[in-house]
């Protein structure tokens, strides 16, 4: 059946509408994936903008919203899943509004935002193209296939024995994209600084370094390597994206007396430049 037409007609459930949403996410340029609370399904998508995910609901989320397309604010400030669970556990549920297409729909979450007690990622979004393996009978029931990262938090009685991988670290979860990390290190030479850089960039192209008012220069990284959950195991490896790796690279930053200012910004294979990060360094030699 025409999936963007099934919700008019009460056809499809929630995992079909996130997959759907997702994947169109990423043809469109989008960081998106996929994510899993309690018996629901829905997506996070990347905001260079605001620097974070953004959760996103495309429905249909149970009666709640009959648009079928929402996300999550609180204090007019979108809202990760994570943020949502703090949320929740910290009793501000009904101060998270549900923004949606439909006004009727805009409204406090209230206790819907239990759900949130409990969430999962899936450690690929490329479904498209390897469509196995993945959860049977696409979670329709219940959800079993042991291939998520599973947040583990006071809100949940007991850990699931069912999944493997768990992390009560927020970093595994939510690391940032289209950044560059930078990491200054000292030489034996007061002047120069070995400047370590790492990011995580989808379809990663180069580094672009700047110093001081000068121009963007190209820069190449030298060392790649999987998120460390993603290449935890064997077993996930031949399905975890090629795109969804750490890059890394080295810069030997001379500095001449005075302020020095170094910017560097990863750039991707379709030429959409990234994050800026920036370190600003007083030589007074």
């Amino acid at each position: 059946f025409n999936i963007l037409g099934a919700p008019n007609d009460d056809r499809g459930m929630c995992v079909h509408f996130g997959v759907v949403f997702t994947q169109c996410a990423v043809a469109l340029g989008y960081n998106a994936r996929h994510i899993i609370i309690n018996h629901h399904f829905i997506a996070e998508v990347w905001s260079d903008e605001l620097k974070k995910w953004i959760c996103m609901d495309a429905g249909p989320a149970g009666g709640v919203n009959s648009s079928r397309n929402m996300h999550f604010e609180l204090n007019g400030q979108p809202l990760n899943t994570l943020e949502v669970h703090r949320a929740y556990r910290d009793g501000k549920q009904d101060q998270v509004m549900l923004v949606a297409t439909n006004p009727d729909d805009c409204k406090p979450m209230g206790d819907w935002a239990e759900n949130f007690c409990r969430f999962f990622i899936p450690m690929r979004n490329n479904y498209i193209d390897v469509p196995r393996p993945a959860e049977d009978g696409h979670g329709c029931a219940q959800y079993h296939y042991d291939g998520y990262l599973h947040h583990e938090n006071s809100l949940t009685d007991l850990r699931s024995p069912e999944y493997s991988l768990q992390t009560a670290r927020p970093h595994d979860l939510y690391w940032s994209l289209n950044q560059a990390e930078l990491h200054p290190h000292a030489t034996d030479d007061p002047a120069v600084i070995d400047m370590h850089i790492a990011t995580v960039t989808p379809n990663f192209k180069y580094f672009e370094i700047k110093r001081d008012d000068g121009d963007w220069i190209p820069h190449p990284a030298a060392h790649v390597w999987h998120h460390p959950h993603a290449g935890s195991s064997d077993r996930f490896m031949d399905f975890v994206p090629k795109q969804a790796v750490h890059r890394a690279g080295q810069y030997t930053w001379r500095l001449h007396p005075g302020q020095n200012t170094l910017a560097v910004r990863p750039t991707n294979a379709f030429n959409h430049k990234g994050i800026i990060s920036q370190i600003t360094v007083e030589n007074s030699a």
